[in-house]
């Protein structure tokens, strides 16, 4: 029997995008993200254009040469945004600026919930672009900034019910997975309010996608791959931020997601070890507090 906490009673039934609603006055897009974004959907701007657009953001600008840098280190041309652009393309070009431009977002909301969801984030990011990388794909700039965006909907429950979600989050008040513990506490899950923020930031529909079935990756076509390993980052991250040993997430991911990664139990350790290498270099590039 399930001990999560429940709402409040008399609370009527709520939807994942009356969360969203209640905290968007908090969250405001930068004009130079809207301006890669909207150029993503319309195709009809230039990469100059994009160019002028970044580096008319000083804060974004340092943050997206940052991870360029990080994510290609022995490729020439990311240290110039120009070369950046032309090299990386657009879709590339947009992942980097919306994970550059992650901490101006999220800025307004409560600061007890921003540092969970950091440190939250950062593993679940690393650990996607880790086990990507460990099936031999060369591109992880996706699956990186899906696992910094899977927490958000984790982000907008804390910090409009702190202390409810408090007692969610506590493994002494209730076990299985998190996704579990909030439908049963708010009647939604995180991923759905995460996918509903996506759907209002304009986001691509192939990323809200992904964060809302990565736990039902054969619902995700044709992303599988990216929707189970984000699933499998994010259950990893679980067990690494509650001191977990990594081997233990294996039992919160489905069969299918194994069945559709080129990923055994045993390589969870190994994933992990990169993640708790690279966590403070990484948080440093994305300037984040650590």
């Amino acid at each position: 029997m399930s001990t999560t906490t429940p709402l409040p009673r008399g609370r009527a039934p709520v939807s994942a995008l009356s969360f969203v609603y209640r905290c968007a006055d908090r969250m405001h897009l930068p004009q130079s993200y809207t301006f890669v974004r909207d150029g993503l959907i319309q195709g009809n701007v230039s990469s100059a254009a994009i160019v002028r657009a970044i580096a008319a953001a000083p804060e974004q600008q340092q943050a997206f040469l940052g991870l360029t840098k990080w994510l290609f280190p022995h490729q020439e041309g990311t240290d110039r945004i120009d070369h950046a652009v032309r090299q990386f393309g657009l879709q590339s070009t947009h992942d980097l600026l919306l994970a550059a431009s992650l901490q101006e977002i999220l800025a307004g909301l409560g600061e007890g919930a921003l540092r969970a969801f950091r440190a939250r984030s950062l593993n679940c990011a690393l650990a996607a672009h880790f086990a990507l990388r460990q099936q031999q794909h060369a591109d992880s700039t996706r699956p990186l900034l899906e696992g910094l965006l899977a927490p958000l909907g984790v982000l907008l429950l804390a910090h409009l019910e702190p202390a409810l979600m408090a007692r969610v989050l506590d493994r002494e008040q209730g076990k299985g997975p998190i996704a579990e513990r909030i439908k049963a506490t708010f009647g939604v899950r995180h991923q759905a309010v995460a996918a509903e923020l996506l759907r209002c930031w304009g986001l691509p529909g192939s990323l809200v996608l992904v964060l809302s079935t990565m736990q039902q990756p054969e619902l995700s076509a044709p992303f599988q791959v990216e929707a189970a390993n984000l699933g499998l980052a994010w259950e990893l991250a679980e067990a690494m931020s509650e001191g977990r040993p990594p081997e233990t997430a294996a039992e919160y991911i489905p069969q299918r997601s194994w069945s559709i990664l080129d990923l055994r139990a045993y390589d969870l350790a190994a994933i992990a070890k990169l993640v708790d290498t690279h966590r403070a270099g990484f948080a440093e590039v994305l300037g984040w507090p650590s």
